[in-house]
């Protein structure tokens, strides 16, 4: 397991923004399945603590893609597919 700390960008047709937090996240691979846990998140340099017994935090994807530069899943909860970039 990894801890993973993102600081995601979106980019949707009508809007191109910067999330305004940080989220602290563990996630790992097995078996083609991407999973992440949500432990938190920064903001403000405040760190947030989720609560560990709320189902929401957790989540599992099916690999589509992976490279060295993108990684493509999709949810096992509702079908959406996400990609992430490597920007540099």
């Amino acid at each position: 397991m990894v801890s993973i700390l993102l600081n995601l960008k979106y980019s949707t047709p009508v809007a191109y923004y910067r999330q305004p937090k940080k989220n602290l996240d563990f996630g790992g691979v097995s078996g083609g399945i991407y999973f992440t846990i949500h432990r938190g998140w920064i903001a403000d340099e405040q760190f947030y603590s989720s609560d560990p017994s709320d189902a929401y935090h957790y989540d599992s994807y099916n690999i589509i893609e992976i490279s060295n530069k993108k990684l493509k899943y999709q949810s096992l909860q509702n079908g959406d597919t996400y990609t992430y970039l490597k920007i540099n």
